[in-house]
């Protein structure tokens, strides 16, 4: 289906599906390479260009770093952000904020919802060498 919005335009290539509501969209983001560990050594090489950091706590490092700017650009524009407990009904915290959003365009509320995942233990193996198809593992 072809996206009939500028949201949907510009973001057609990450959301998959249409939404059909009229005064707001809520995005649950899902990241696939996230998922393995091969995954997050490629989303890493595309992001900075090598290997170069990826440690535990380069990644800790990031999180944090992300966090901390999505909080502060949050605080500097007047959004609120709202850690939600497991079970806790999303739809009821927003009521509230939704009201003072009333004829704004734009963010008006940040949820954040923490679930239980894989934690990986990044691994780098002093023994790589160059092949024929690149870094390859002894």
């Amino acid at each position: 289906m072809k996206p009939t919005d500028d949201f949907s335009r510009y973001y057609e290539e990450h959301v998959e599906g249409i939404y059909e509501c009229l005064d707001r969209i809520v995005i649950n983001a899902y990241f696939p390479l996230g998922q393995t560990g091969g995954g997050r050594r490629y989303w890493w090489r595309k992001l900075k260009g090598n290997d170069d950091g990826l440690t535990n706590d380069g990644m800790k490092r990031m999180a944090g770093d992300s966090a901390r700017w999505l909080r502060g650009w949050a605080k500097t524009n007047g959004i609120a952000v709202i850690d939600a407990r497991a079970g806790e009904r999303k739809d009821e915290l927003a009521k509230e904020h939704l009201a003072n959003a009333a004829g704004k365009a734009g963010v008006f509320l940040i949820l954040v919802g923490s679930v239980p995942a894989p934690v990986w233990n990044i691994v780098r193996h002093p023994e790589e060498h160059e092949g024929a198809l690149g870094a390859v593992n002894k």
